[in-house]
């Protein structure tokens, strides 16, 4: 019996993160390989993803040997180091939102809580306006989704 919508709200209003209807190990595998494709574990290993030491999204490079971040030809030179992690932490997502709660863990080293989201929607607006005077179109690569987290838009940058 297939579950119609109204149970599969149910199950997730229970604590259910995914309702399959008809399971089956393909299925199950191709929704495991997403959600680990988002963390630092590499799929087929199980071991945790090495850290790239330079990454490359349309006119960004991050240069993590040197700490160092350009957009184009222009050092963000005035960028302190949460907020270079943070466009690492972006860029290495690879197109995907990345969560408040992990960029509040990822960053600030503590547990997500009640004025988190806050915190980092300040953050963001200090450092888009830092590359904003450095190079305009540089702020305009980090994207938001609402009460949901961050990522980057290089494509249209």
């Amino acid at each position: 019996m297939i579950p119609g919508i109204q149970a599969v709200k149910k199950y997730i209003e229970w604590g259910a993160d995914l309702v399959f209807p008809h399971p089956s190990v393909s299925l199950i595998n191709t929704y495991l390989y997403a959600l680990l494709r988002r963390s630092d574990i590499t799929w087929n290993t199980g071991r945790k993803r090495e850290k790239q030491e330079i990454i490359r999204k349309g006119t960004l490079l991050i240069d993590c040997r040197y700490h160092t971040v350009y957009w184009g030809k222009h050092e963000l030179a005035t960028l302190n180091e949460r907020e270079k992690a943070f466009l690492y932490l972006l860029a290495d997502a690879s197109r995907q939102v990345v969560t408040h709660e992990i960029i509040f863990e990822q960053l600030w080293k503590e547990p997500y809580g009640d004025d988190s989201a806050n915190m980092i929607w300040c953050f963001v607006r200090r450092l888009r306006k830092k590359m904003e005077k450095t190079e305009p179109e540089a702020a305009k690569i980090i994207q938001s989704i609402r009460k949901v987290g961050y990522y980057l838009d290089i494509d249209r940058h």
